[in-house]
């Protein structure tokens, strides 16, 4: 018979740090993470990140980055509202319908926004040139009924992590159809269609880390980045979730510093 591992509340972490080369031309931390631990009352918690795209045409994607992690944690309270009841029901409206309601609310609250910053009233939802300057990626995971649903939309990074420190899944950006540098968005035209849904049976799973490309940037080969997750995992079981927690921005703006340049998120989901 197989060790049934006992399993705690899920904690999260995260942190974001605003990026060296930022910092050097005094431009904003256009990053963004947050989560919700909902898992005593209503048996889930989840944790997304955003990496809002900073060009001169996406100038309010700080804003964006920060409306996008709101939506995605808002429509998994959705989710589970709407269909925990029944587990079949909720994977079929997970599969069906889950991005475009991440699309729509935050296109809701991106509009909503706008009047409040700007002065001015959008009523079209296909005024896509005001969802340019919010423009940014997304990813988050669900932890609920020993599951993990993921759901990712641009470039940035998610590693699962089972409880032996192997990497159970890797979630990054398909390899994209335009020019070098560029991701998929938010902001893309049908935004919905380049969404990545995973389901992923937790059983034996430790930790979900993710992050945005700056962190990933940070590191010369990707099986550098890739030997992180155990290598936090390890710190997580030897010195405690909270004393990590405390470390990830003196981590953080180590990487920024001597790697990237870039804003860097770091969020994890600890089901160990």
């Amino acid at each position: 018979m197989s060790e049934q591992l006992e399993k705690t509340f899920p904690k999260i972490v995260g942190c974001s740090r605003r990026g060296h080369h930022h910092v050097q031309t005094e431009t904003p931390c256009q990053d963004s993470w947050g989560g919700v631990n909902s898992y005593e009352s209503k048996g889930y918690s989840c944790v997304s990140v955003a990496d809002g795209h900073g060009a001169d045409i996406h100038d309010l994607s700080e804003f964006g980055s920060e409306l996008a992690v709101q939506a995605l944690n808002d429509q998994f309270e959705v989710l589970i509202d709407s269909y925990g009841h029944d587990q079949s029901e909720l994977e079929r409206a997970f599969e069906a319908n889950f991005p475009q309601m991440v699309v729509d609310r935050w296109q809701c609250l991106c509009l909503k926004d706008a009047e409040e910053r700007l002065g001015e009233t959008f009523f079209d939802h296909k005024d896509y040139d005001i969802y340019t300057r919010y423009g940014t990626t997304l990813q988050g995971c669900m932890y609920w009924k020993d599951r993990l649903w993921i759901a990712s939309v641009g470039d940035g990074n998610l590693l699962t992590v089972g409880v032996d420190g192997s990497i159970v899944h890797h979630d990054e950006e398909d390899e994209p159809i335009f020019k070098p540098g560029a991701t998929f968005s938010m902001a893309s035209l049908n935004p919905a269609n380049n969404f990545r849904l995973t389901i992923i049976e937790a059983e034996l799973i430790a930790f979900t880390m993710l992050s945005t490309d700056g962190l990933y940037n940070s590191f010369l080969k990707p099986e550098y980045f890739l030997a992180l997750g155990p290598g936090l995992l390890e710190a997580i079981r030897q010195d405690g979730v909270d004393a990590v927690d405390k470390l990830l921005p003196e981590w953080l703006d180590y990487f920024t510093e001597n790697g990237s340049g870039d804003d860097i998120t770091l969020a994890a989901l600890v089901i160990e």
